[in-house]
């Protein structure tokens, strides 16, 4: 038959986590309006550091930081790549390292239910 599917790998203790561990990866979030419009200049946006790759975890965080006061808040991030980059969905999992100086991850949030997450959603779609 088929292999069973192999436990989680084991962490480090936590105080040794505490010592051995990475800072955290830089994420500099700005949330979109309704229209799609956030600011390019990034005096706008907020920062924080994020421990891990999940994105699942990322995008929980960001949701509670952008969406308060909205019950079971639902977001679409997409990442920036430079002040003038195409934005992309964010769908998979941050890659190894991004935990050096200067290394920032930019993203916009888009909530669900605007017109700019349909967008994202319906590229080819007139609503």
């Amino acid at each position: 038959g088929m292999p069973a599917i192999p436990g989680p790998l084991p962490t480090r203790p936590r105080c040794l986590s505490a010592i051995f561990g990475s800072p955290g990866r830089r994420i500099l979030f700005v949330r979109a309006l309704e229209d799609g419009f956030y600011p390019e200049e990034v005096d706008g946006w907020r920062l924080f550091l994020f421990k891990g790759r999940s994105v699942f975890r990322l995008r929980d965080d960001l949701a509670f930081r952008v969406a308060a006061g909205v019950d079971d808040p639902n977001i679409a991030m997409c990442v920036r790549a430079g002040r003038y980059g195409r934005l992309t969905p964010l769908v998979v999992d941050l890659p190894h390292g991004g935990y050096g100086e200067g290394e920032t991850l930019e993203i916009v949030v888009f909530l669900a239910g605007t017109p700019a997450y349909n967008a994202l959603r319906y590229p080819d779609v007139d609503a």
